[in-house]
């Protein structure tokens, strides 16, 4: 079983192996994105935590287990980013799961026994009314309430939370990123949506048609083309391009994150940056010649700089 512990503030990664000695309040999920539904269930979390005196806790897994069993990945938000966000809600505790053949076949009664009250000493979990876990998602609110009544473990349910006449869920952000409305997908996460991660050495191909690129590994399927992005540097607000996905035209095979910053001159290897997704320029070209690539790369530049000057 691997199950691993992250305390924030301290910066701690310890692998669970004998009974946490604090009790918590849990809640558990995919969570990706850190909606505005999400943001909300863990603000009430965090605040019946300490009205009763215990830590609040999220589990979640990786990969999700979709993911894990379509094998597809189209996360809207990435590990380091998800771990930094629910820091600065002030939550207590992540917990990071790994899902395997382990989890892919615990029942509902072994998750529960075993690890949530025996592992972790969870006193209270939040799930939302149509939660299922376990082996074949047989798990379902009925199993918890029988654990509510049987073993004094105290269970907040909840119901879909809307937003102008929408339930908000991943999907639905999943969608509207796809349809490029990223206006909606502002309002839904209450923030923009971003990409972030360690800059490394590319191909270093930009150099040579004079666009110098930032290069940021992306596994997500979910961004494919070119997009107008912002970042934050020393203090300093930069725009872009960020050309998301495969590079067709040099035969790219490994999918990553690459942006070009008017006016950037700044040497970045190792850094950590986050750069925010503010609308769609075009879909992947696979271009004759690079000298064809430099022109159209020269054409969207122009159009952003129209673009700016409009906001």
């Amino acid at each position: 079983l691997k199950l691993y512990l992250i305390i924030f503030k301290v910066d701690v990664i310890t692998k669970i192996e004998n009974k946490n000695q604090s009790p918590i309040a849990l809640t558990i999920g995919s969570f990706d994105g850190i909606h505005f539904g999400h943001q909300k269930i863990i603000n009430d979390l965090i605040a019946y935590s300490k009205k009763n005196e215990l830590r609040s806790a999220l589990m979640t897994f990786m990969p999700s287990p979709k993911s894990y069993f379509t094998g597809k990945n189209n996360q809207i938000m990435g590990l380091r980013e998800k771990v930094n966000y629910l820091s600065e809600l002030n939550l207590d505790v992540f917990i990071l799961c790994k899902f395997n053949k382990f989890f892919e076949k615990i029942t509902a009664e072994h998750f529960l026994d075993q690890i949530l009250i025996d592992k972790l000493n969870v006193k209270s979990i939040f799930v939302g009314k149509d939660f299922k876990f376990g082996h074949q998602r047989r798990g379902s609110i009925d199993l918890l309430n029988k654990y509510h009544e049987n073993k004094d473990i105290e269970l907040v349910t909840f119901e879909p939370i809307t937003k102008e006449n929408e339930r908000v869920s991943s999907s639905l952000i999943r969608e509207k990123i796809i349809n490029n409305d990223f206006k909606s997908v502002e309002k839904l996460l209450c923030r923009n949506l971003s990409v972030s991660g360690n800059v490394f050495h590319g191909d270093k191909m930009g150099r040579t048609i004079d666009f110098p690129t930032i290069n940021i590994k992306y596994k997500s399927s979910l961004l494919n083309g070119v997009y107008e992005v912002t970042t934050l540097h020393k203090g300093k607000q930069y725009i872009g391009l960020a050309n998301i996905g495969l590079k067709p035209t040099v035969k790219g095979i490994n999918r990553q994150f690459e942006a070009y910053l008017l006016d950037f001159k700044e040497n970045v290897y190792g850094e950590y940056m986050k750069f925010d997704i503010l609308s769609k320029v075009r879909d992947t070209i696979k271009f004759k010649s690079l000298e064809d690539l430099q022109l159209q790369i020269k054409t969207d530049i122009k159009n952003l700089l129209e673009l700016q000057k409009k906001k």
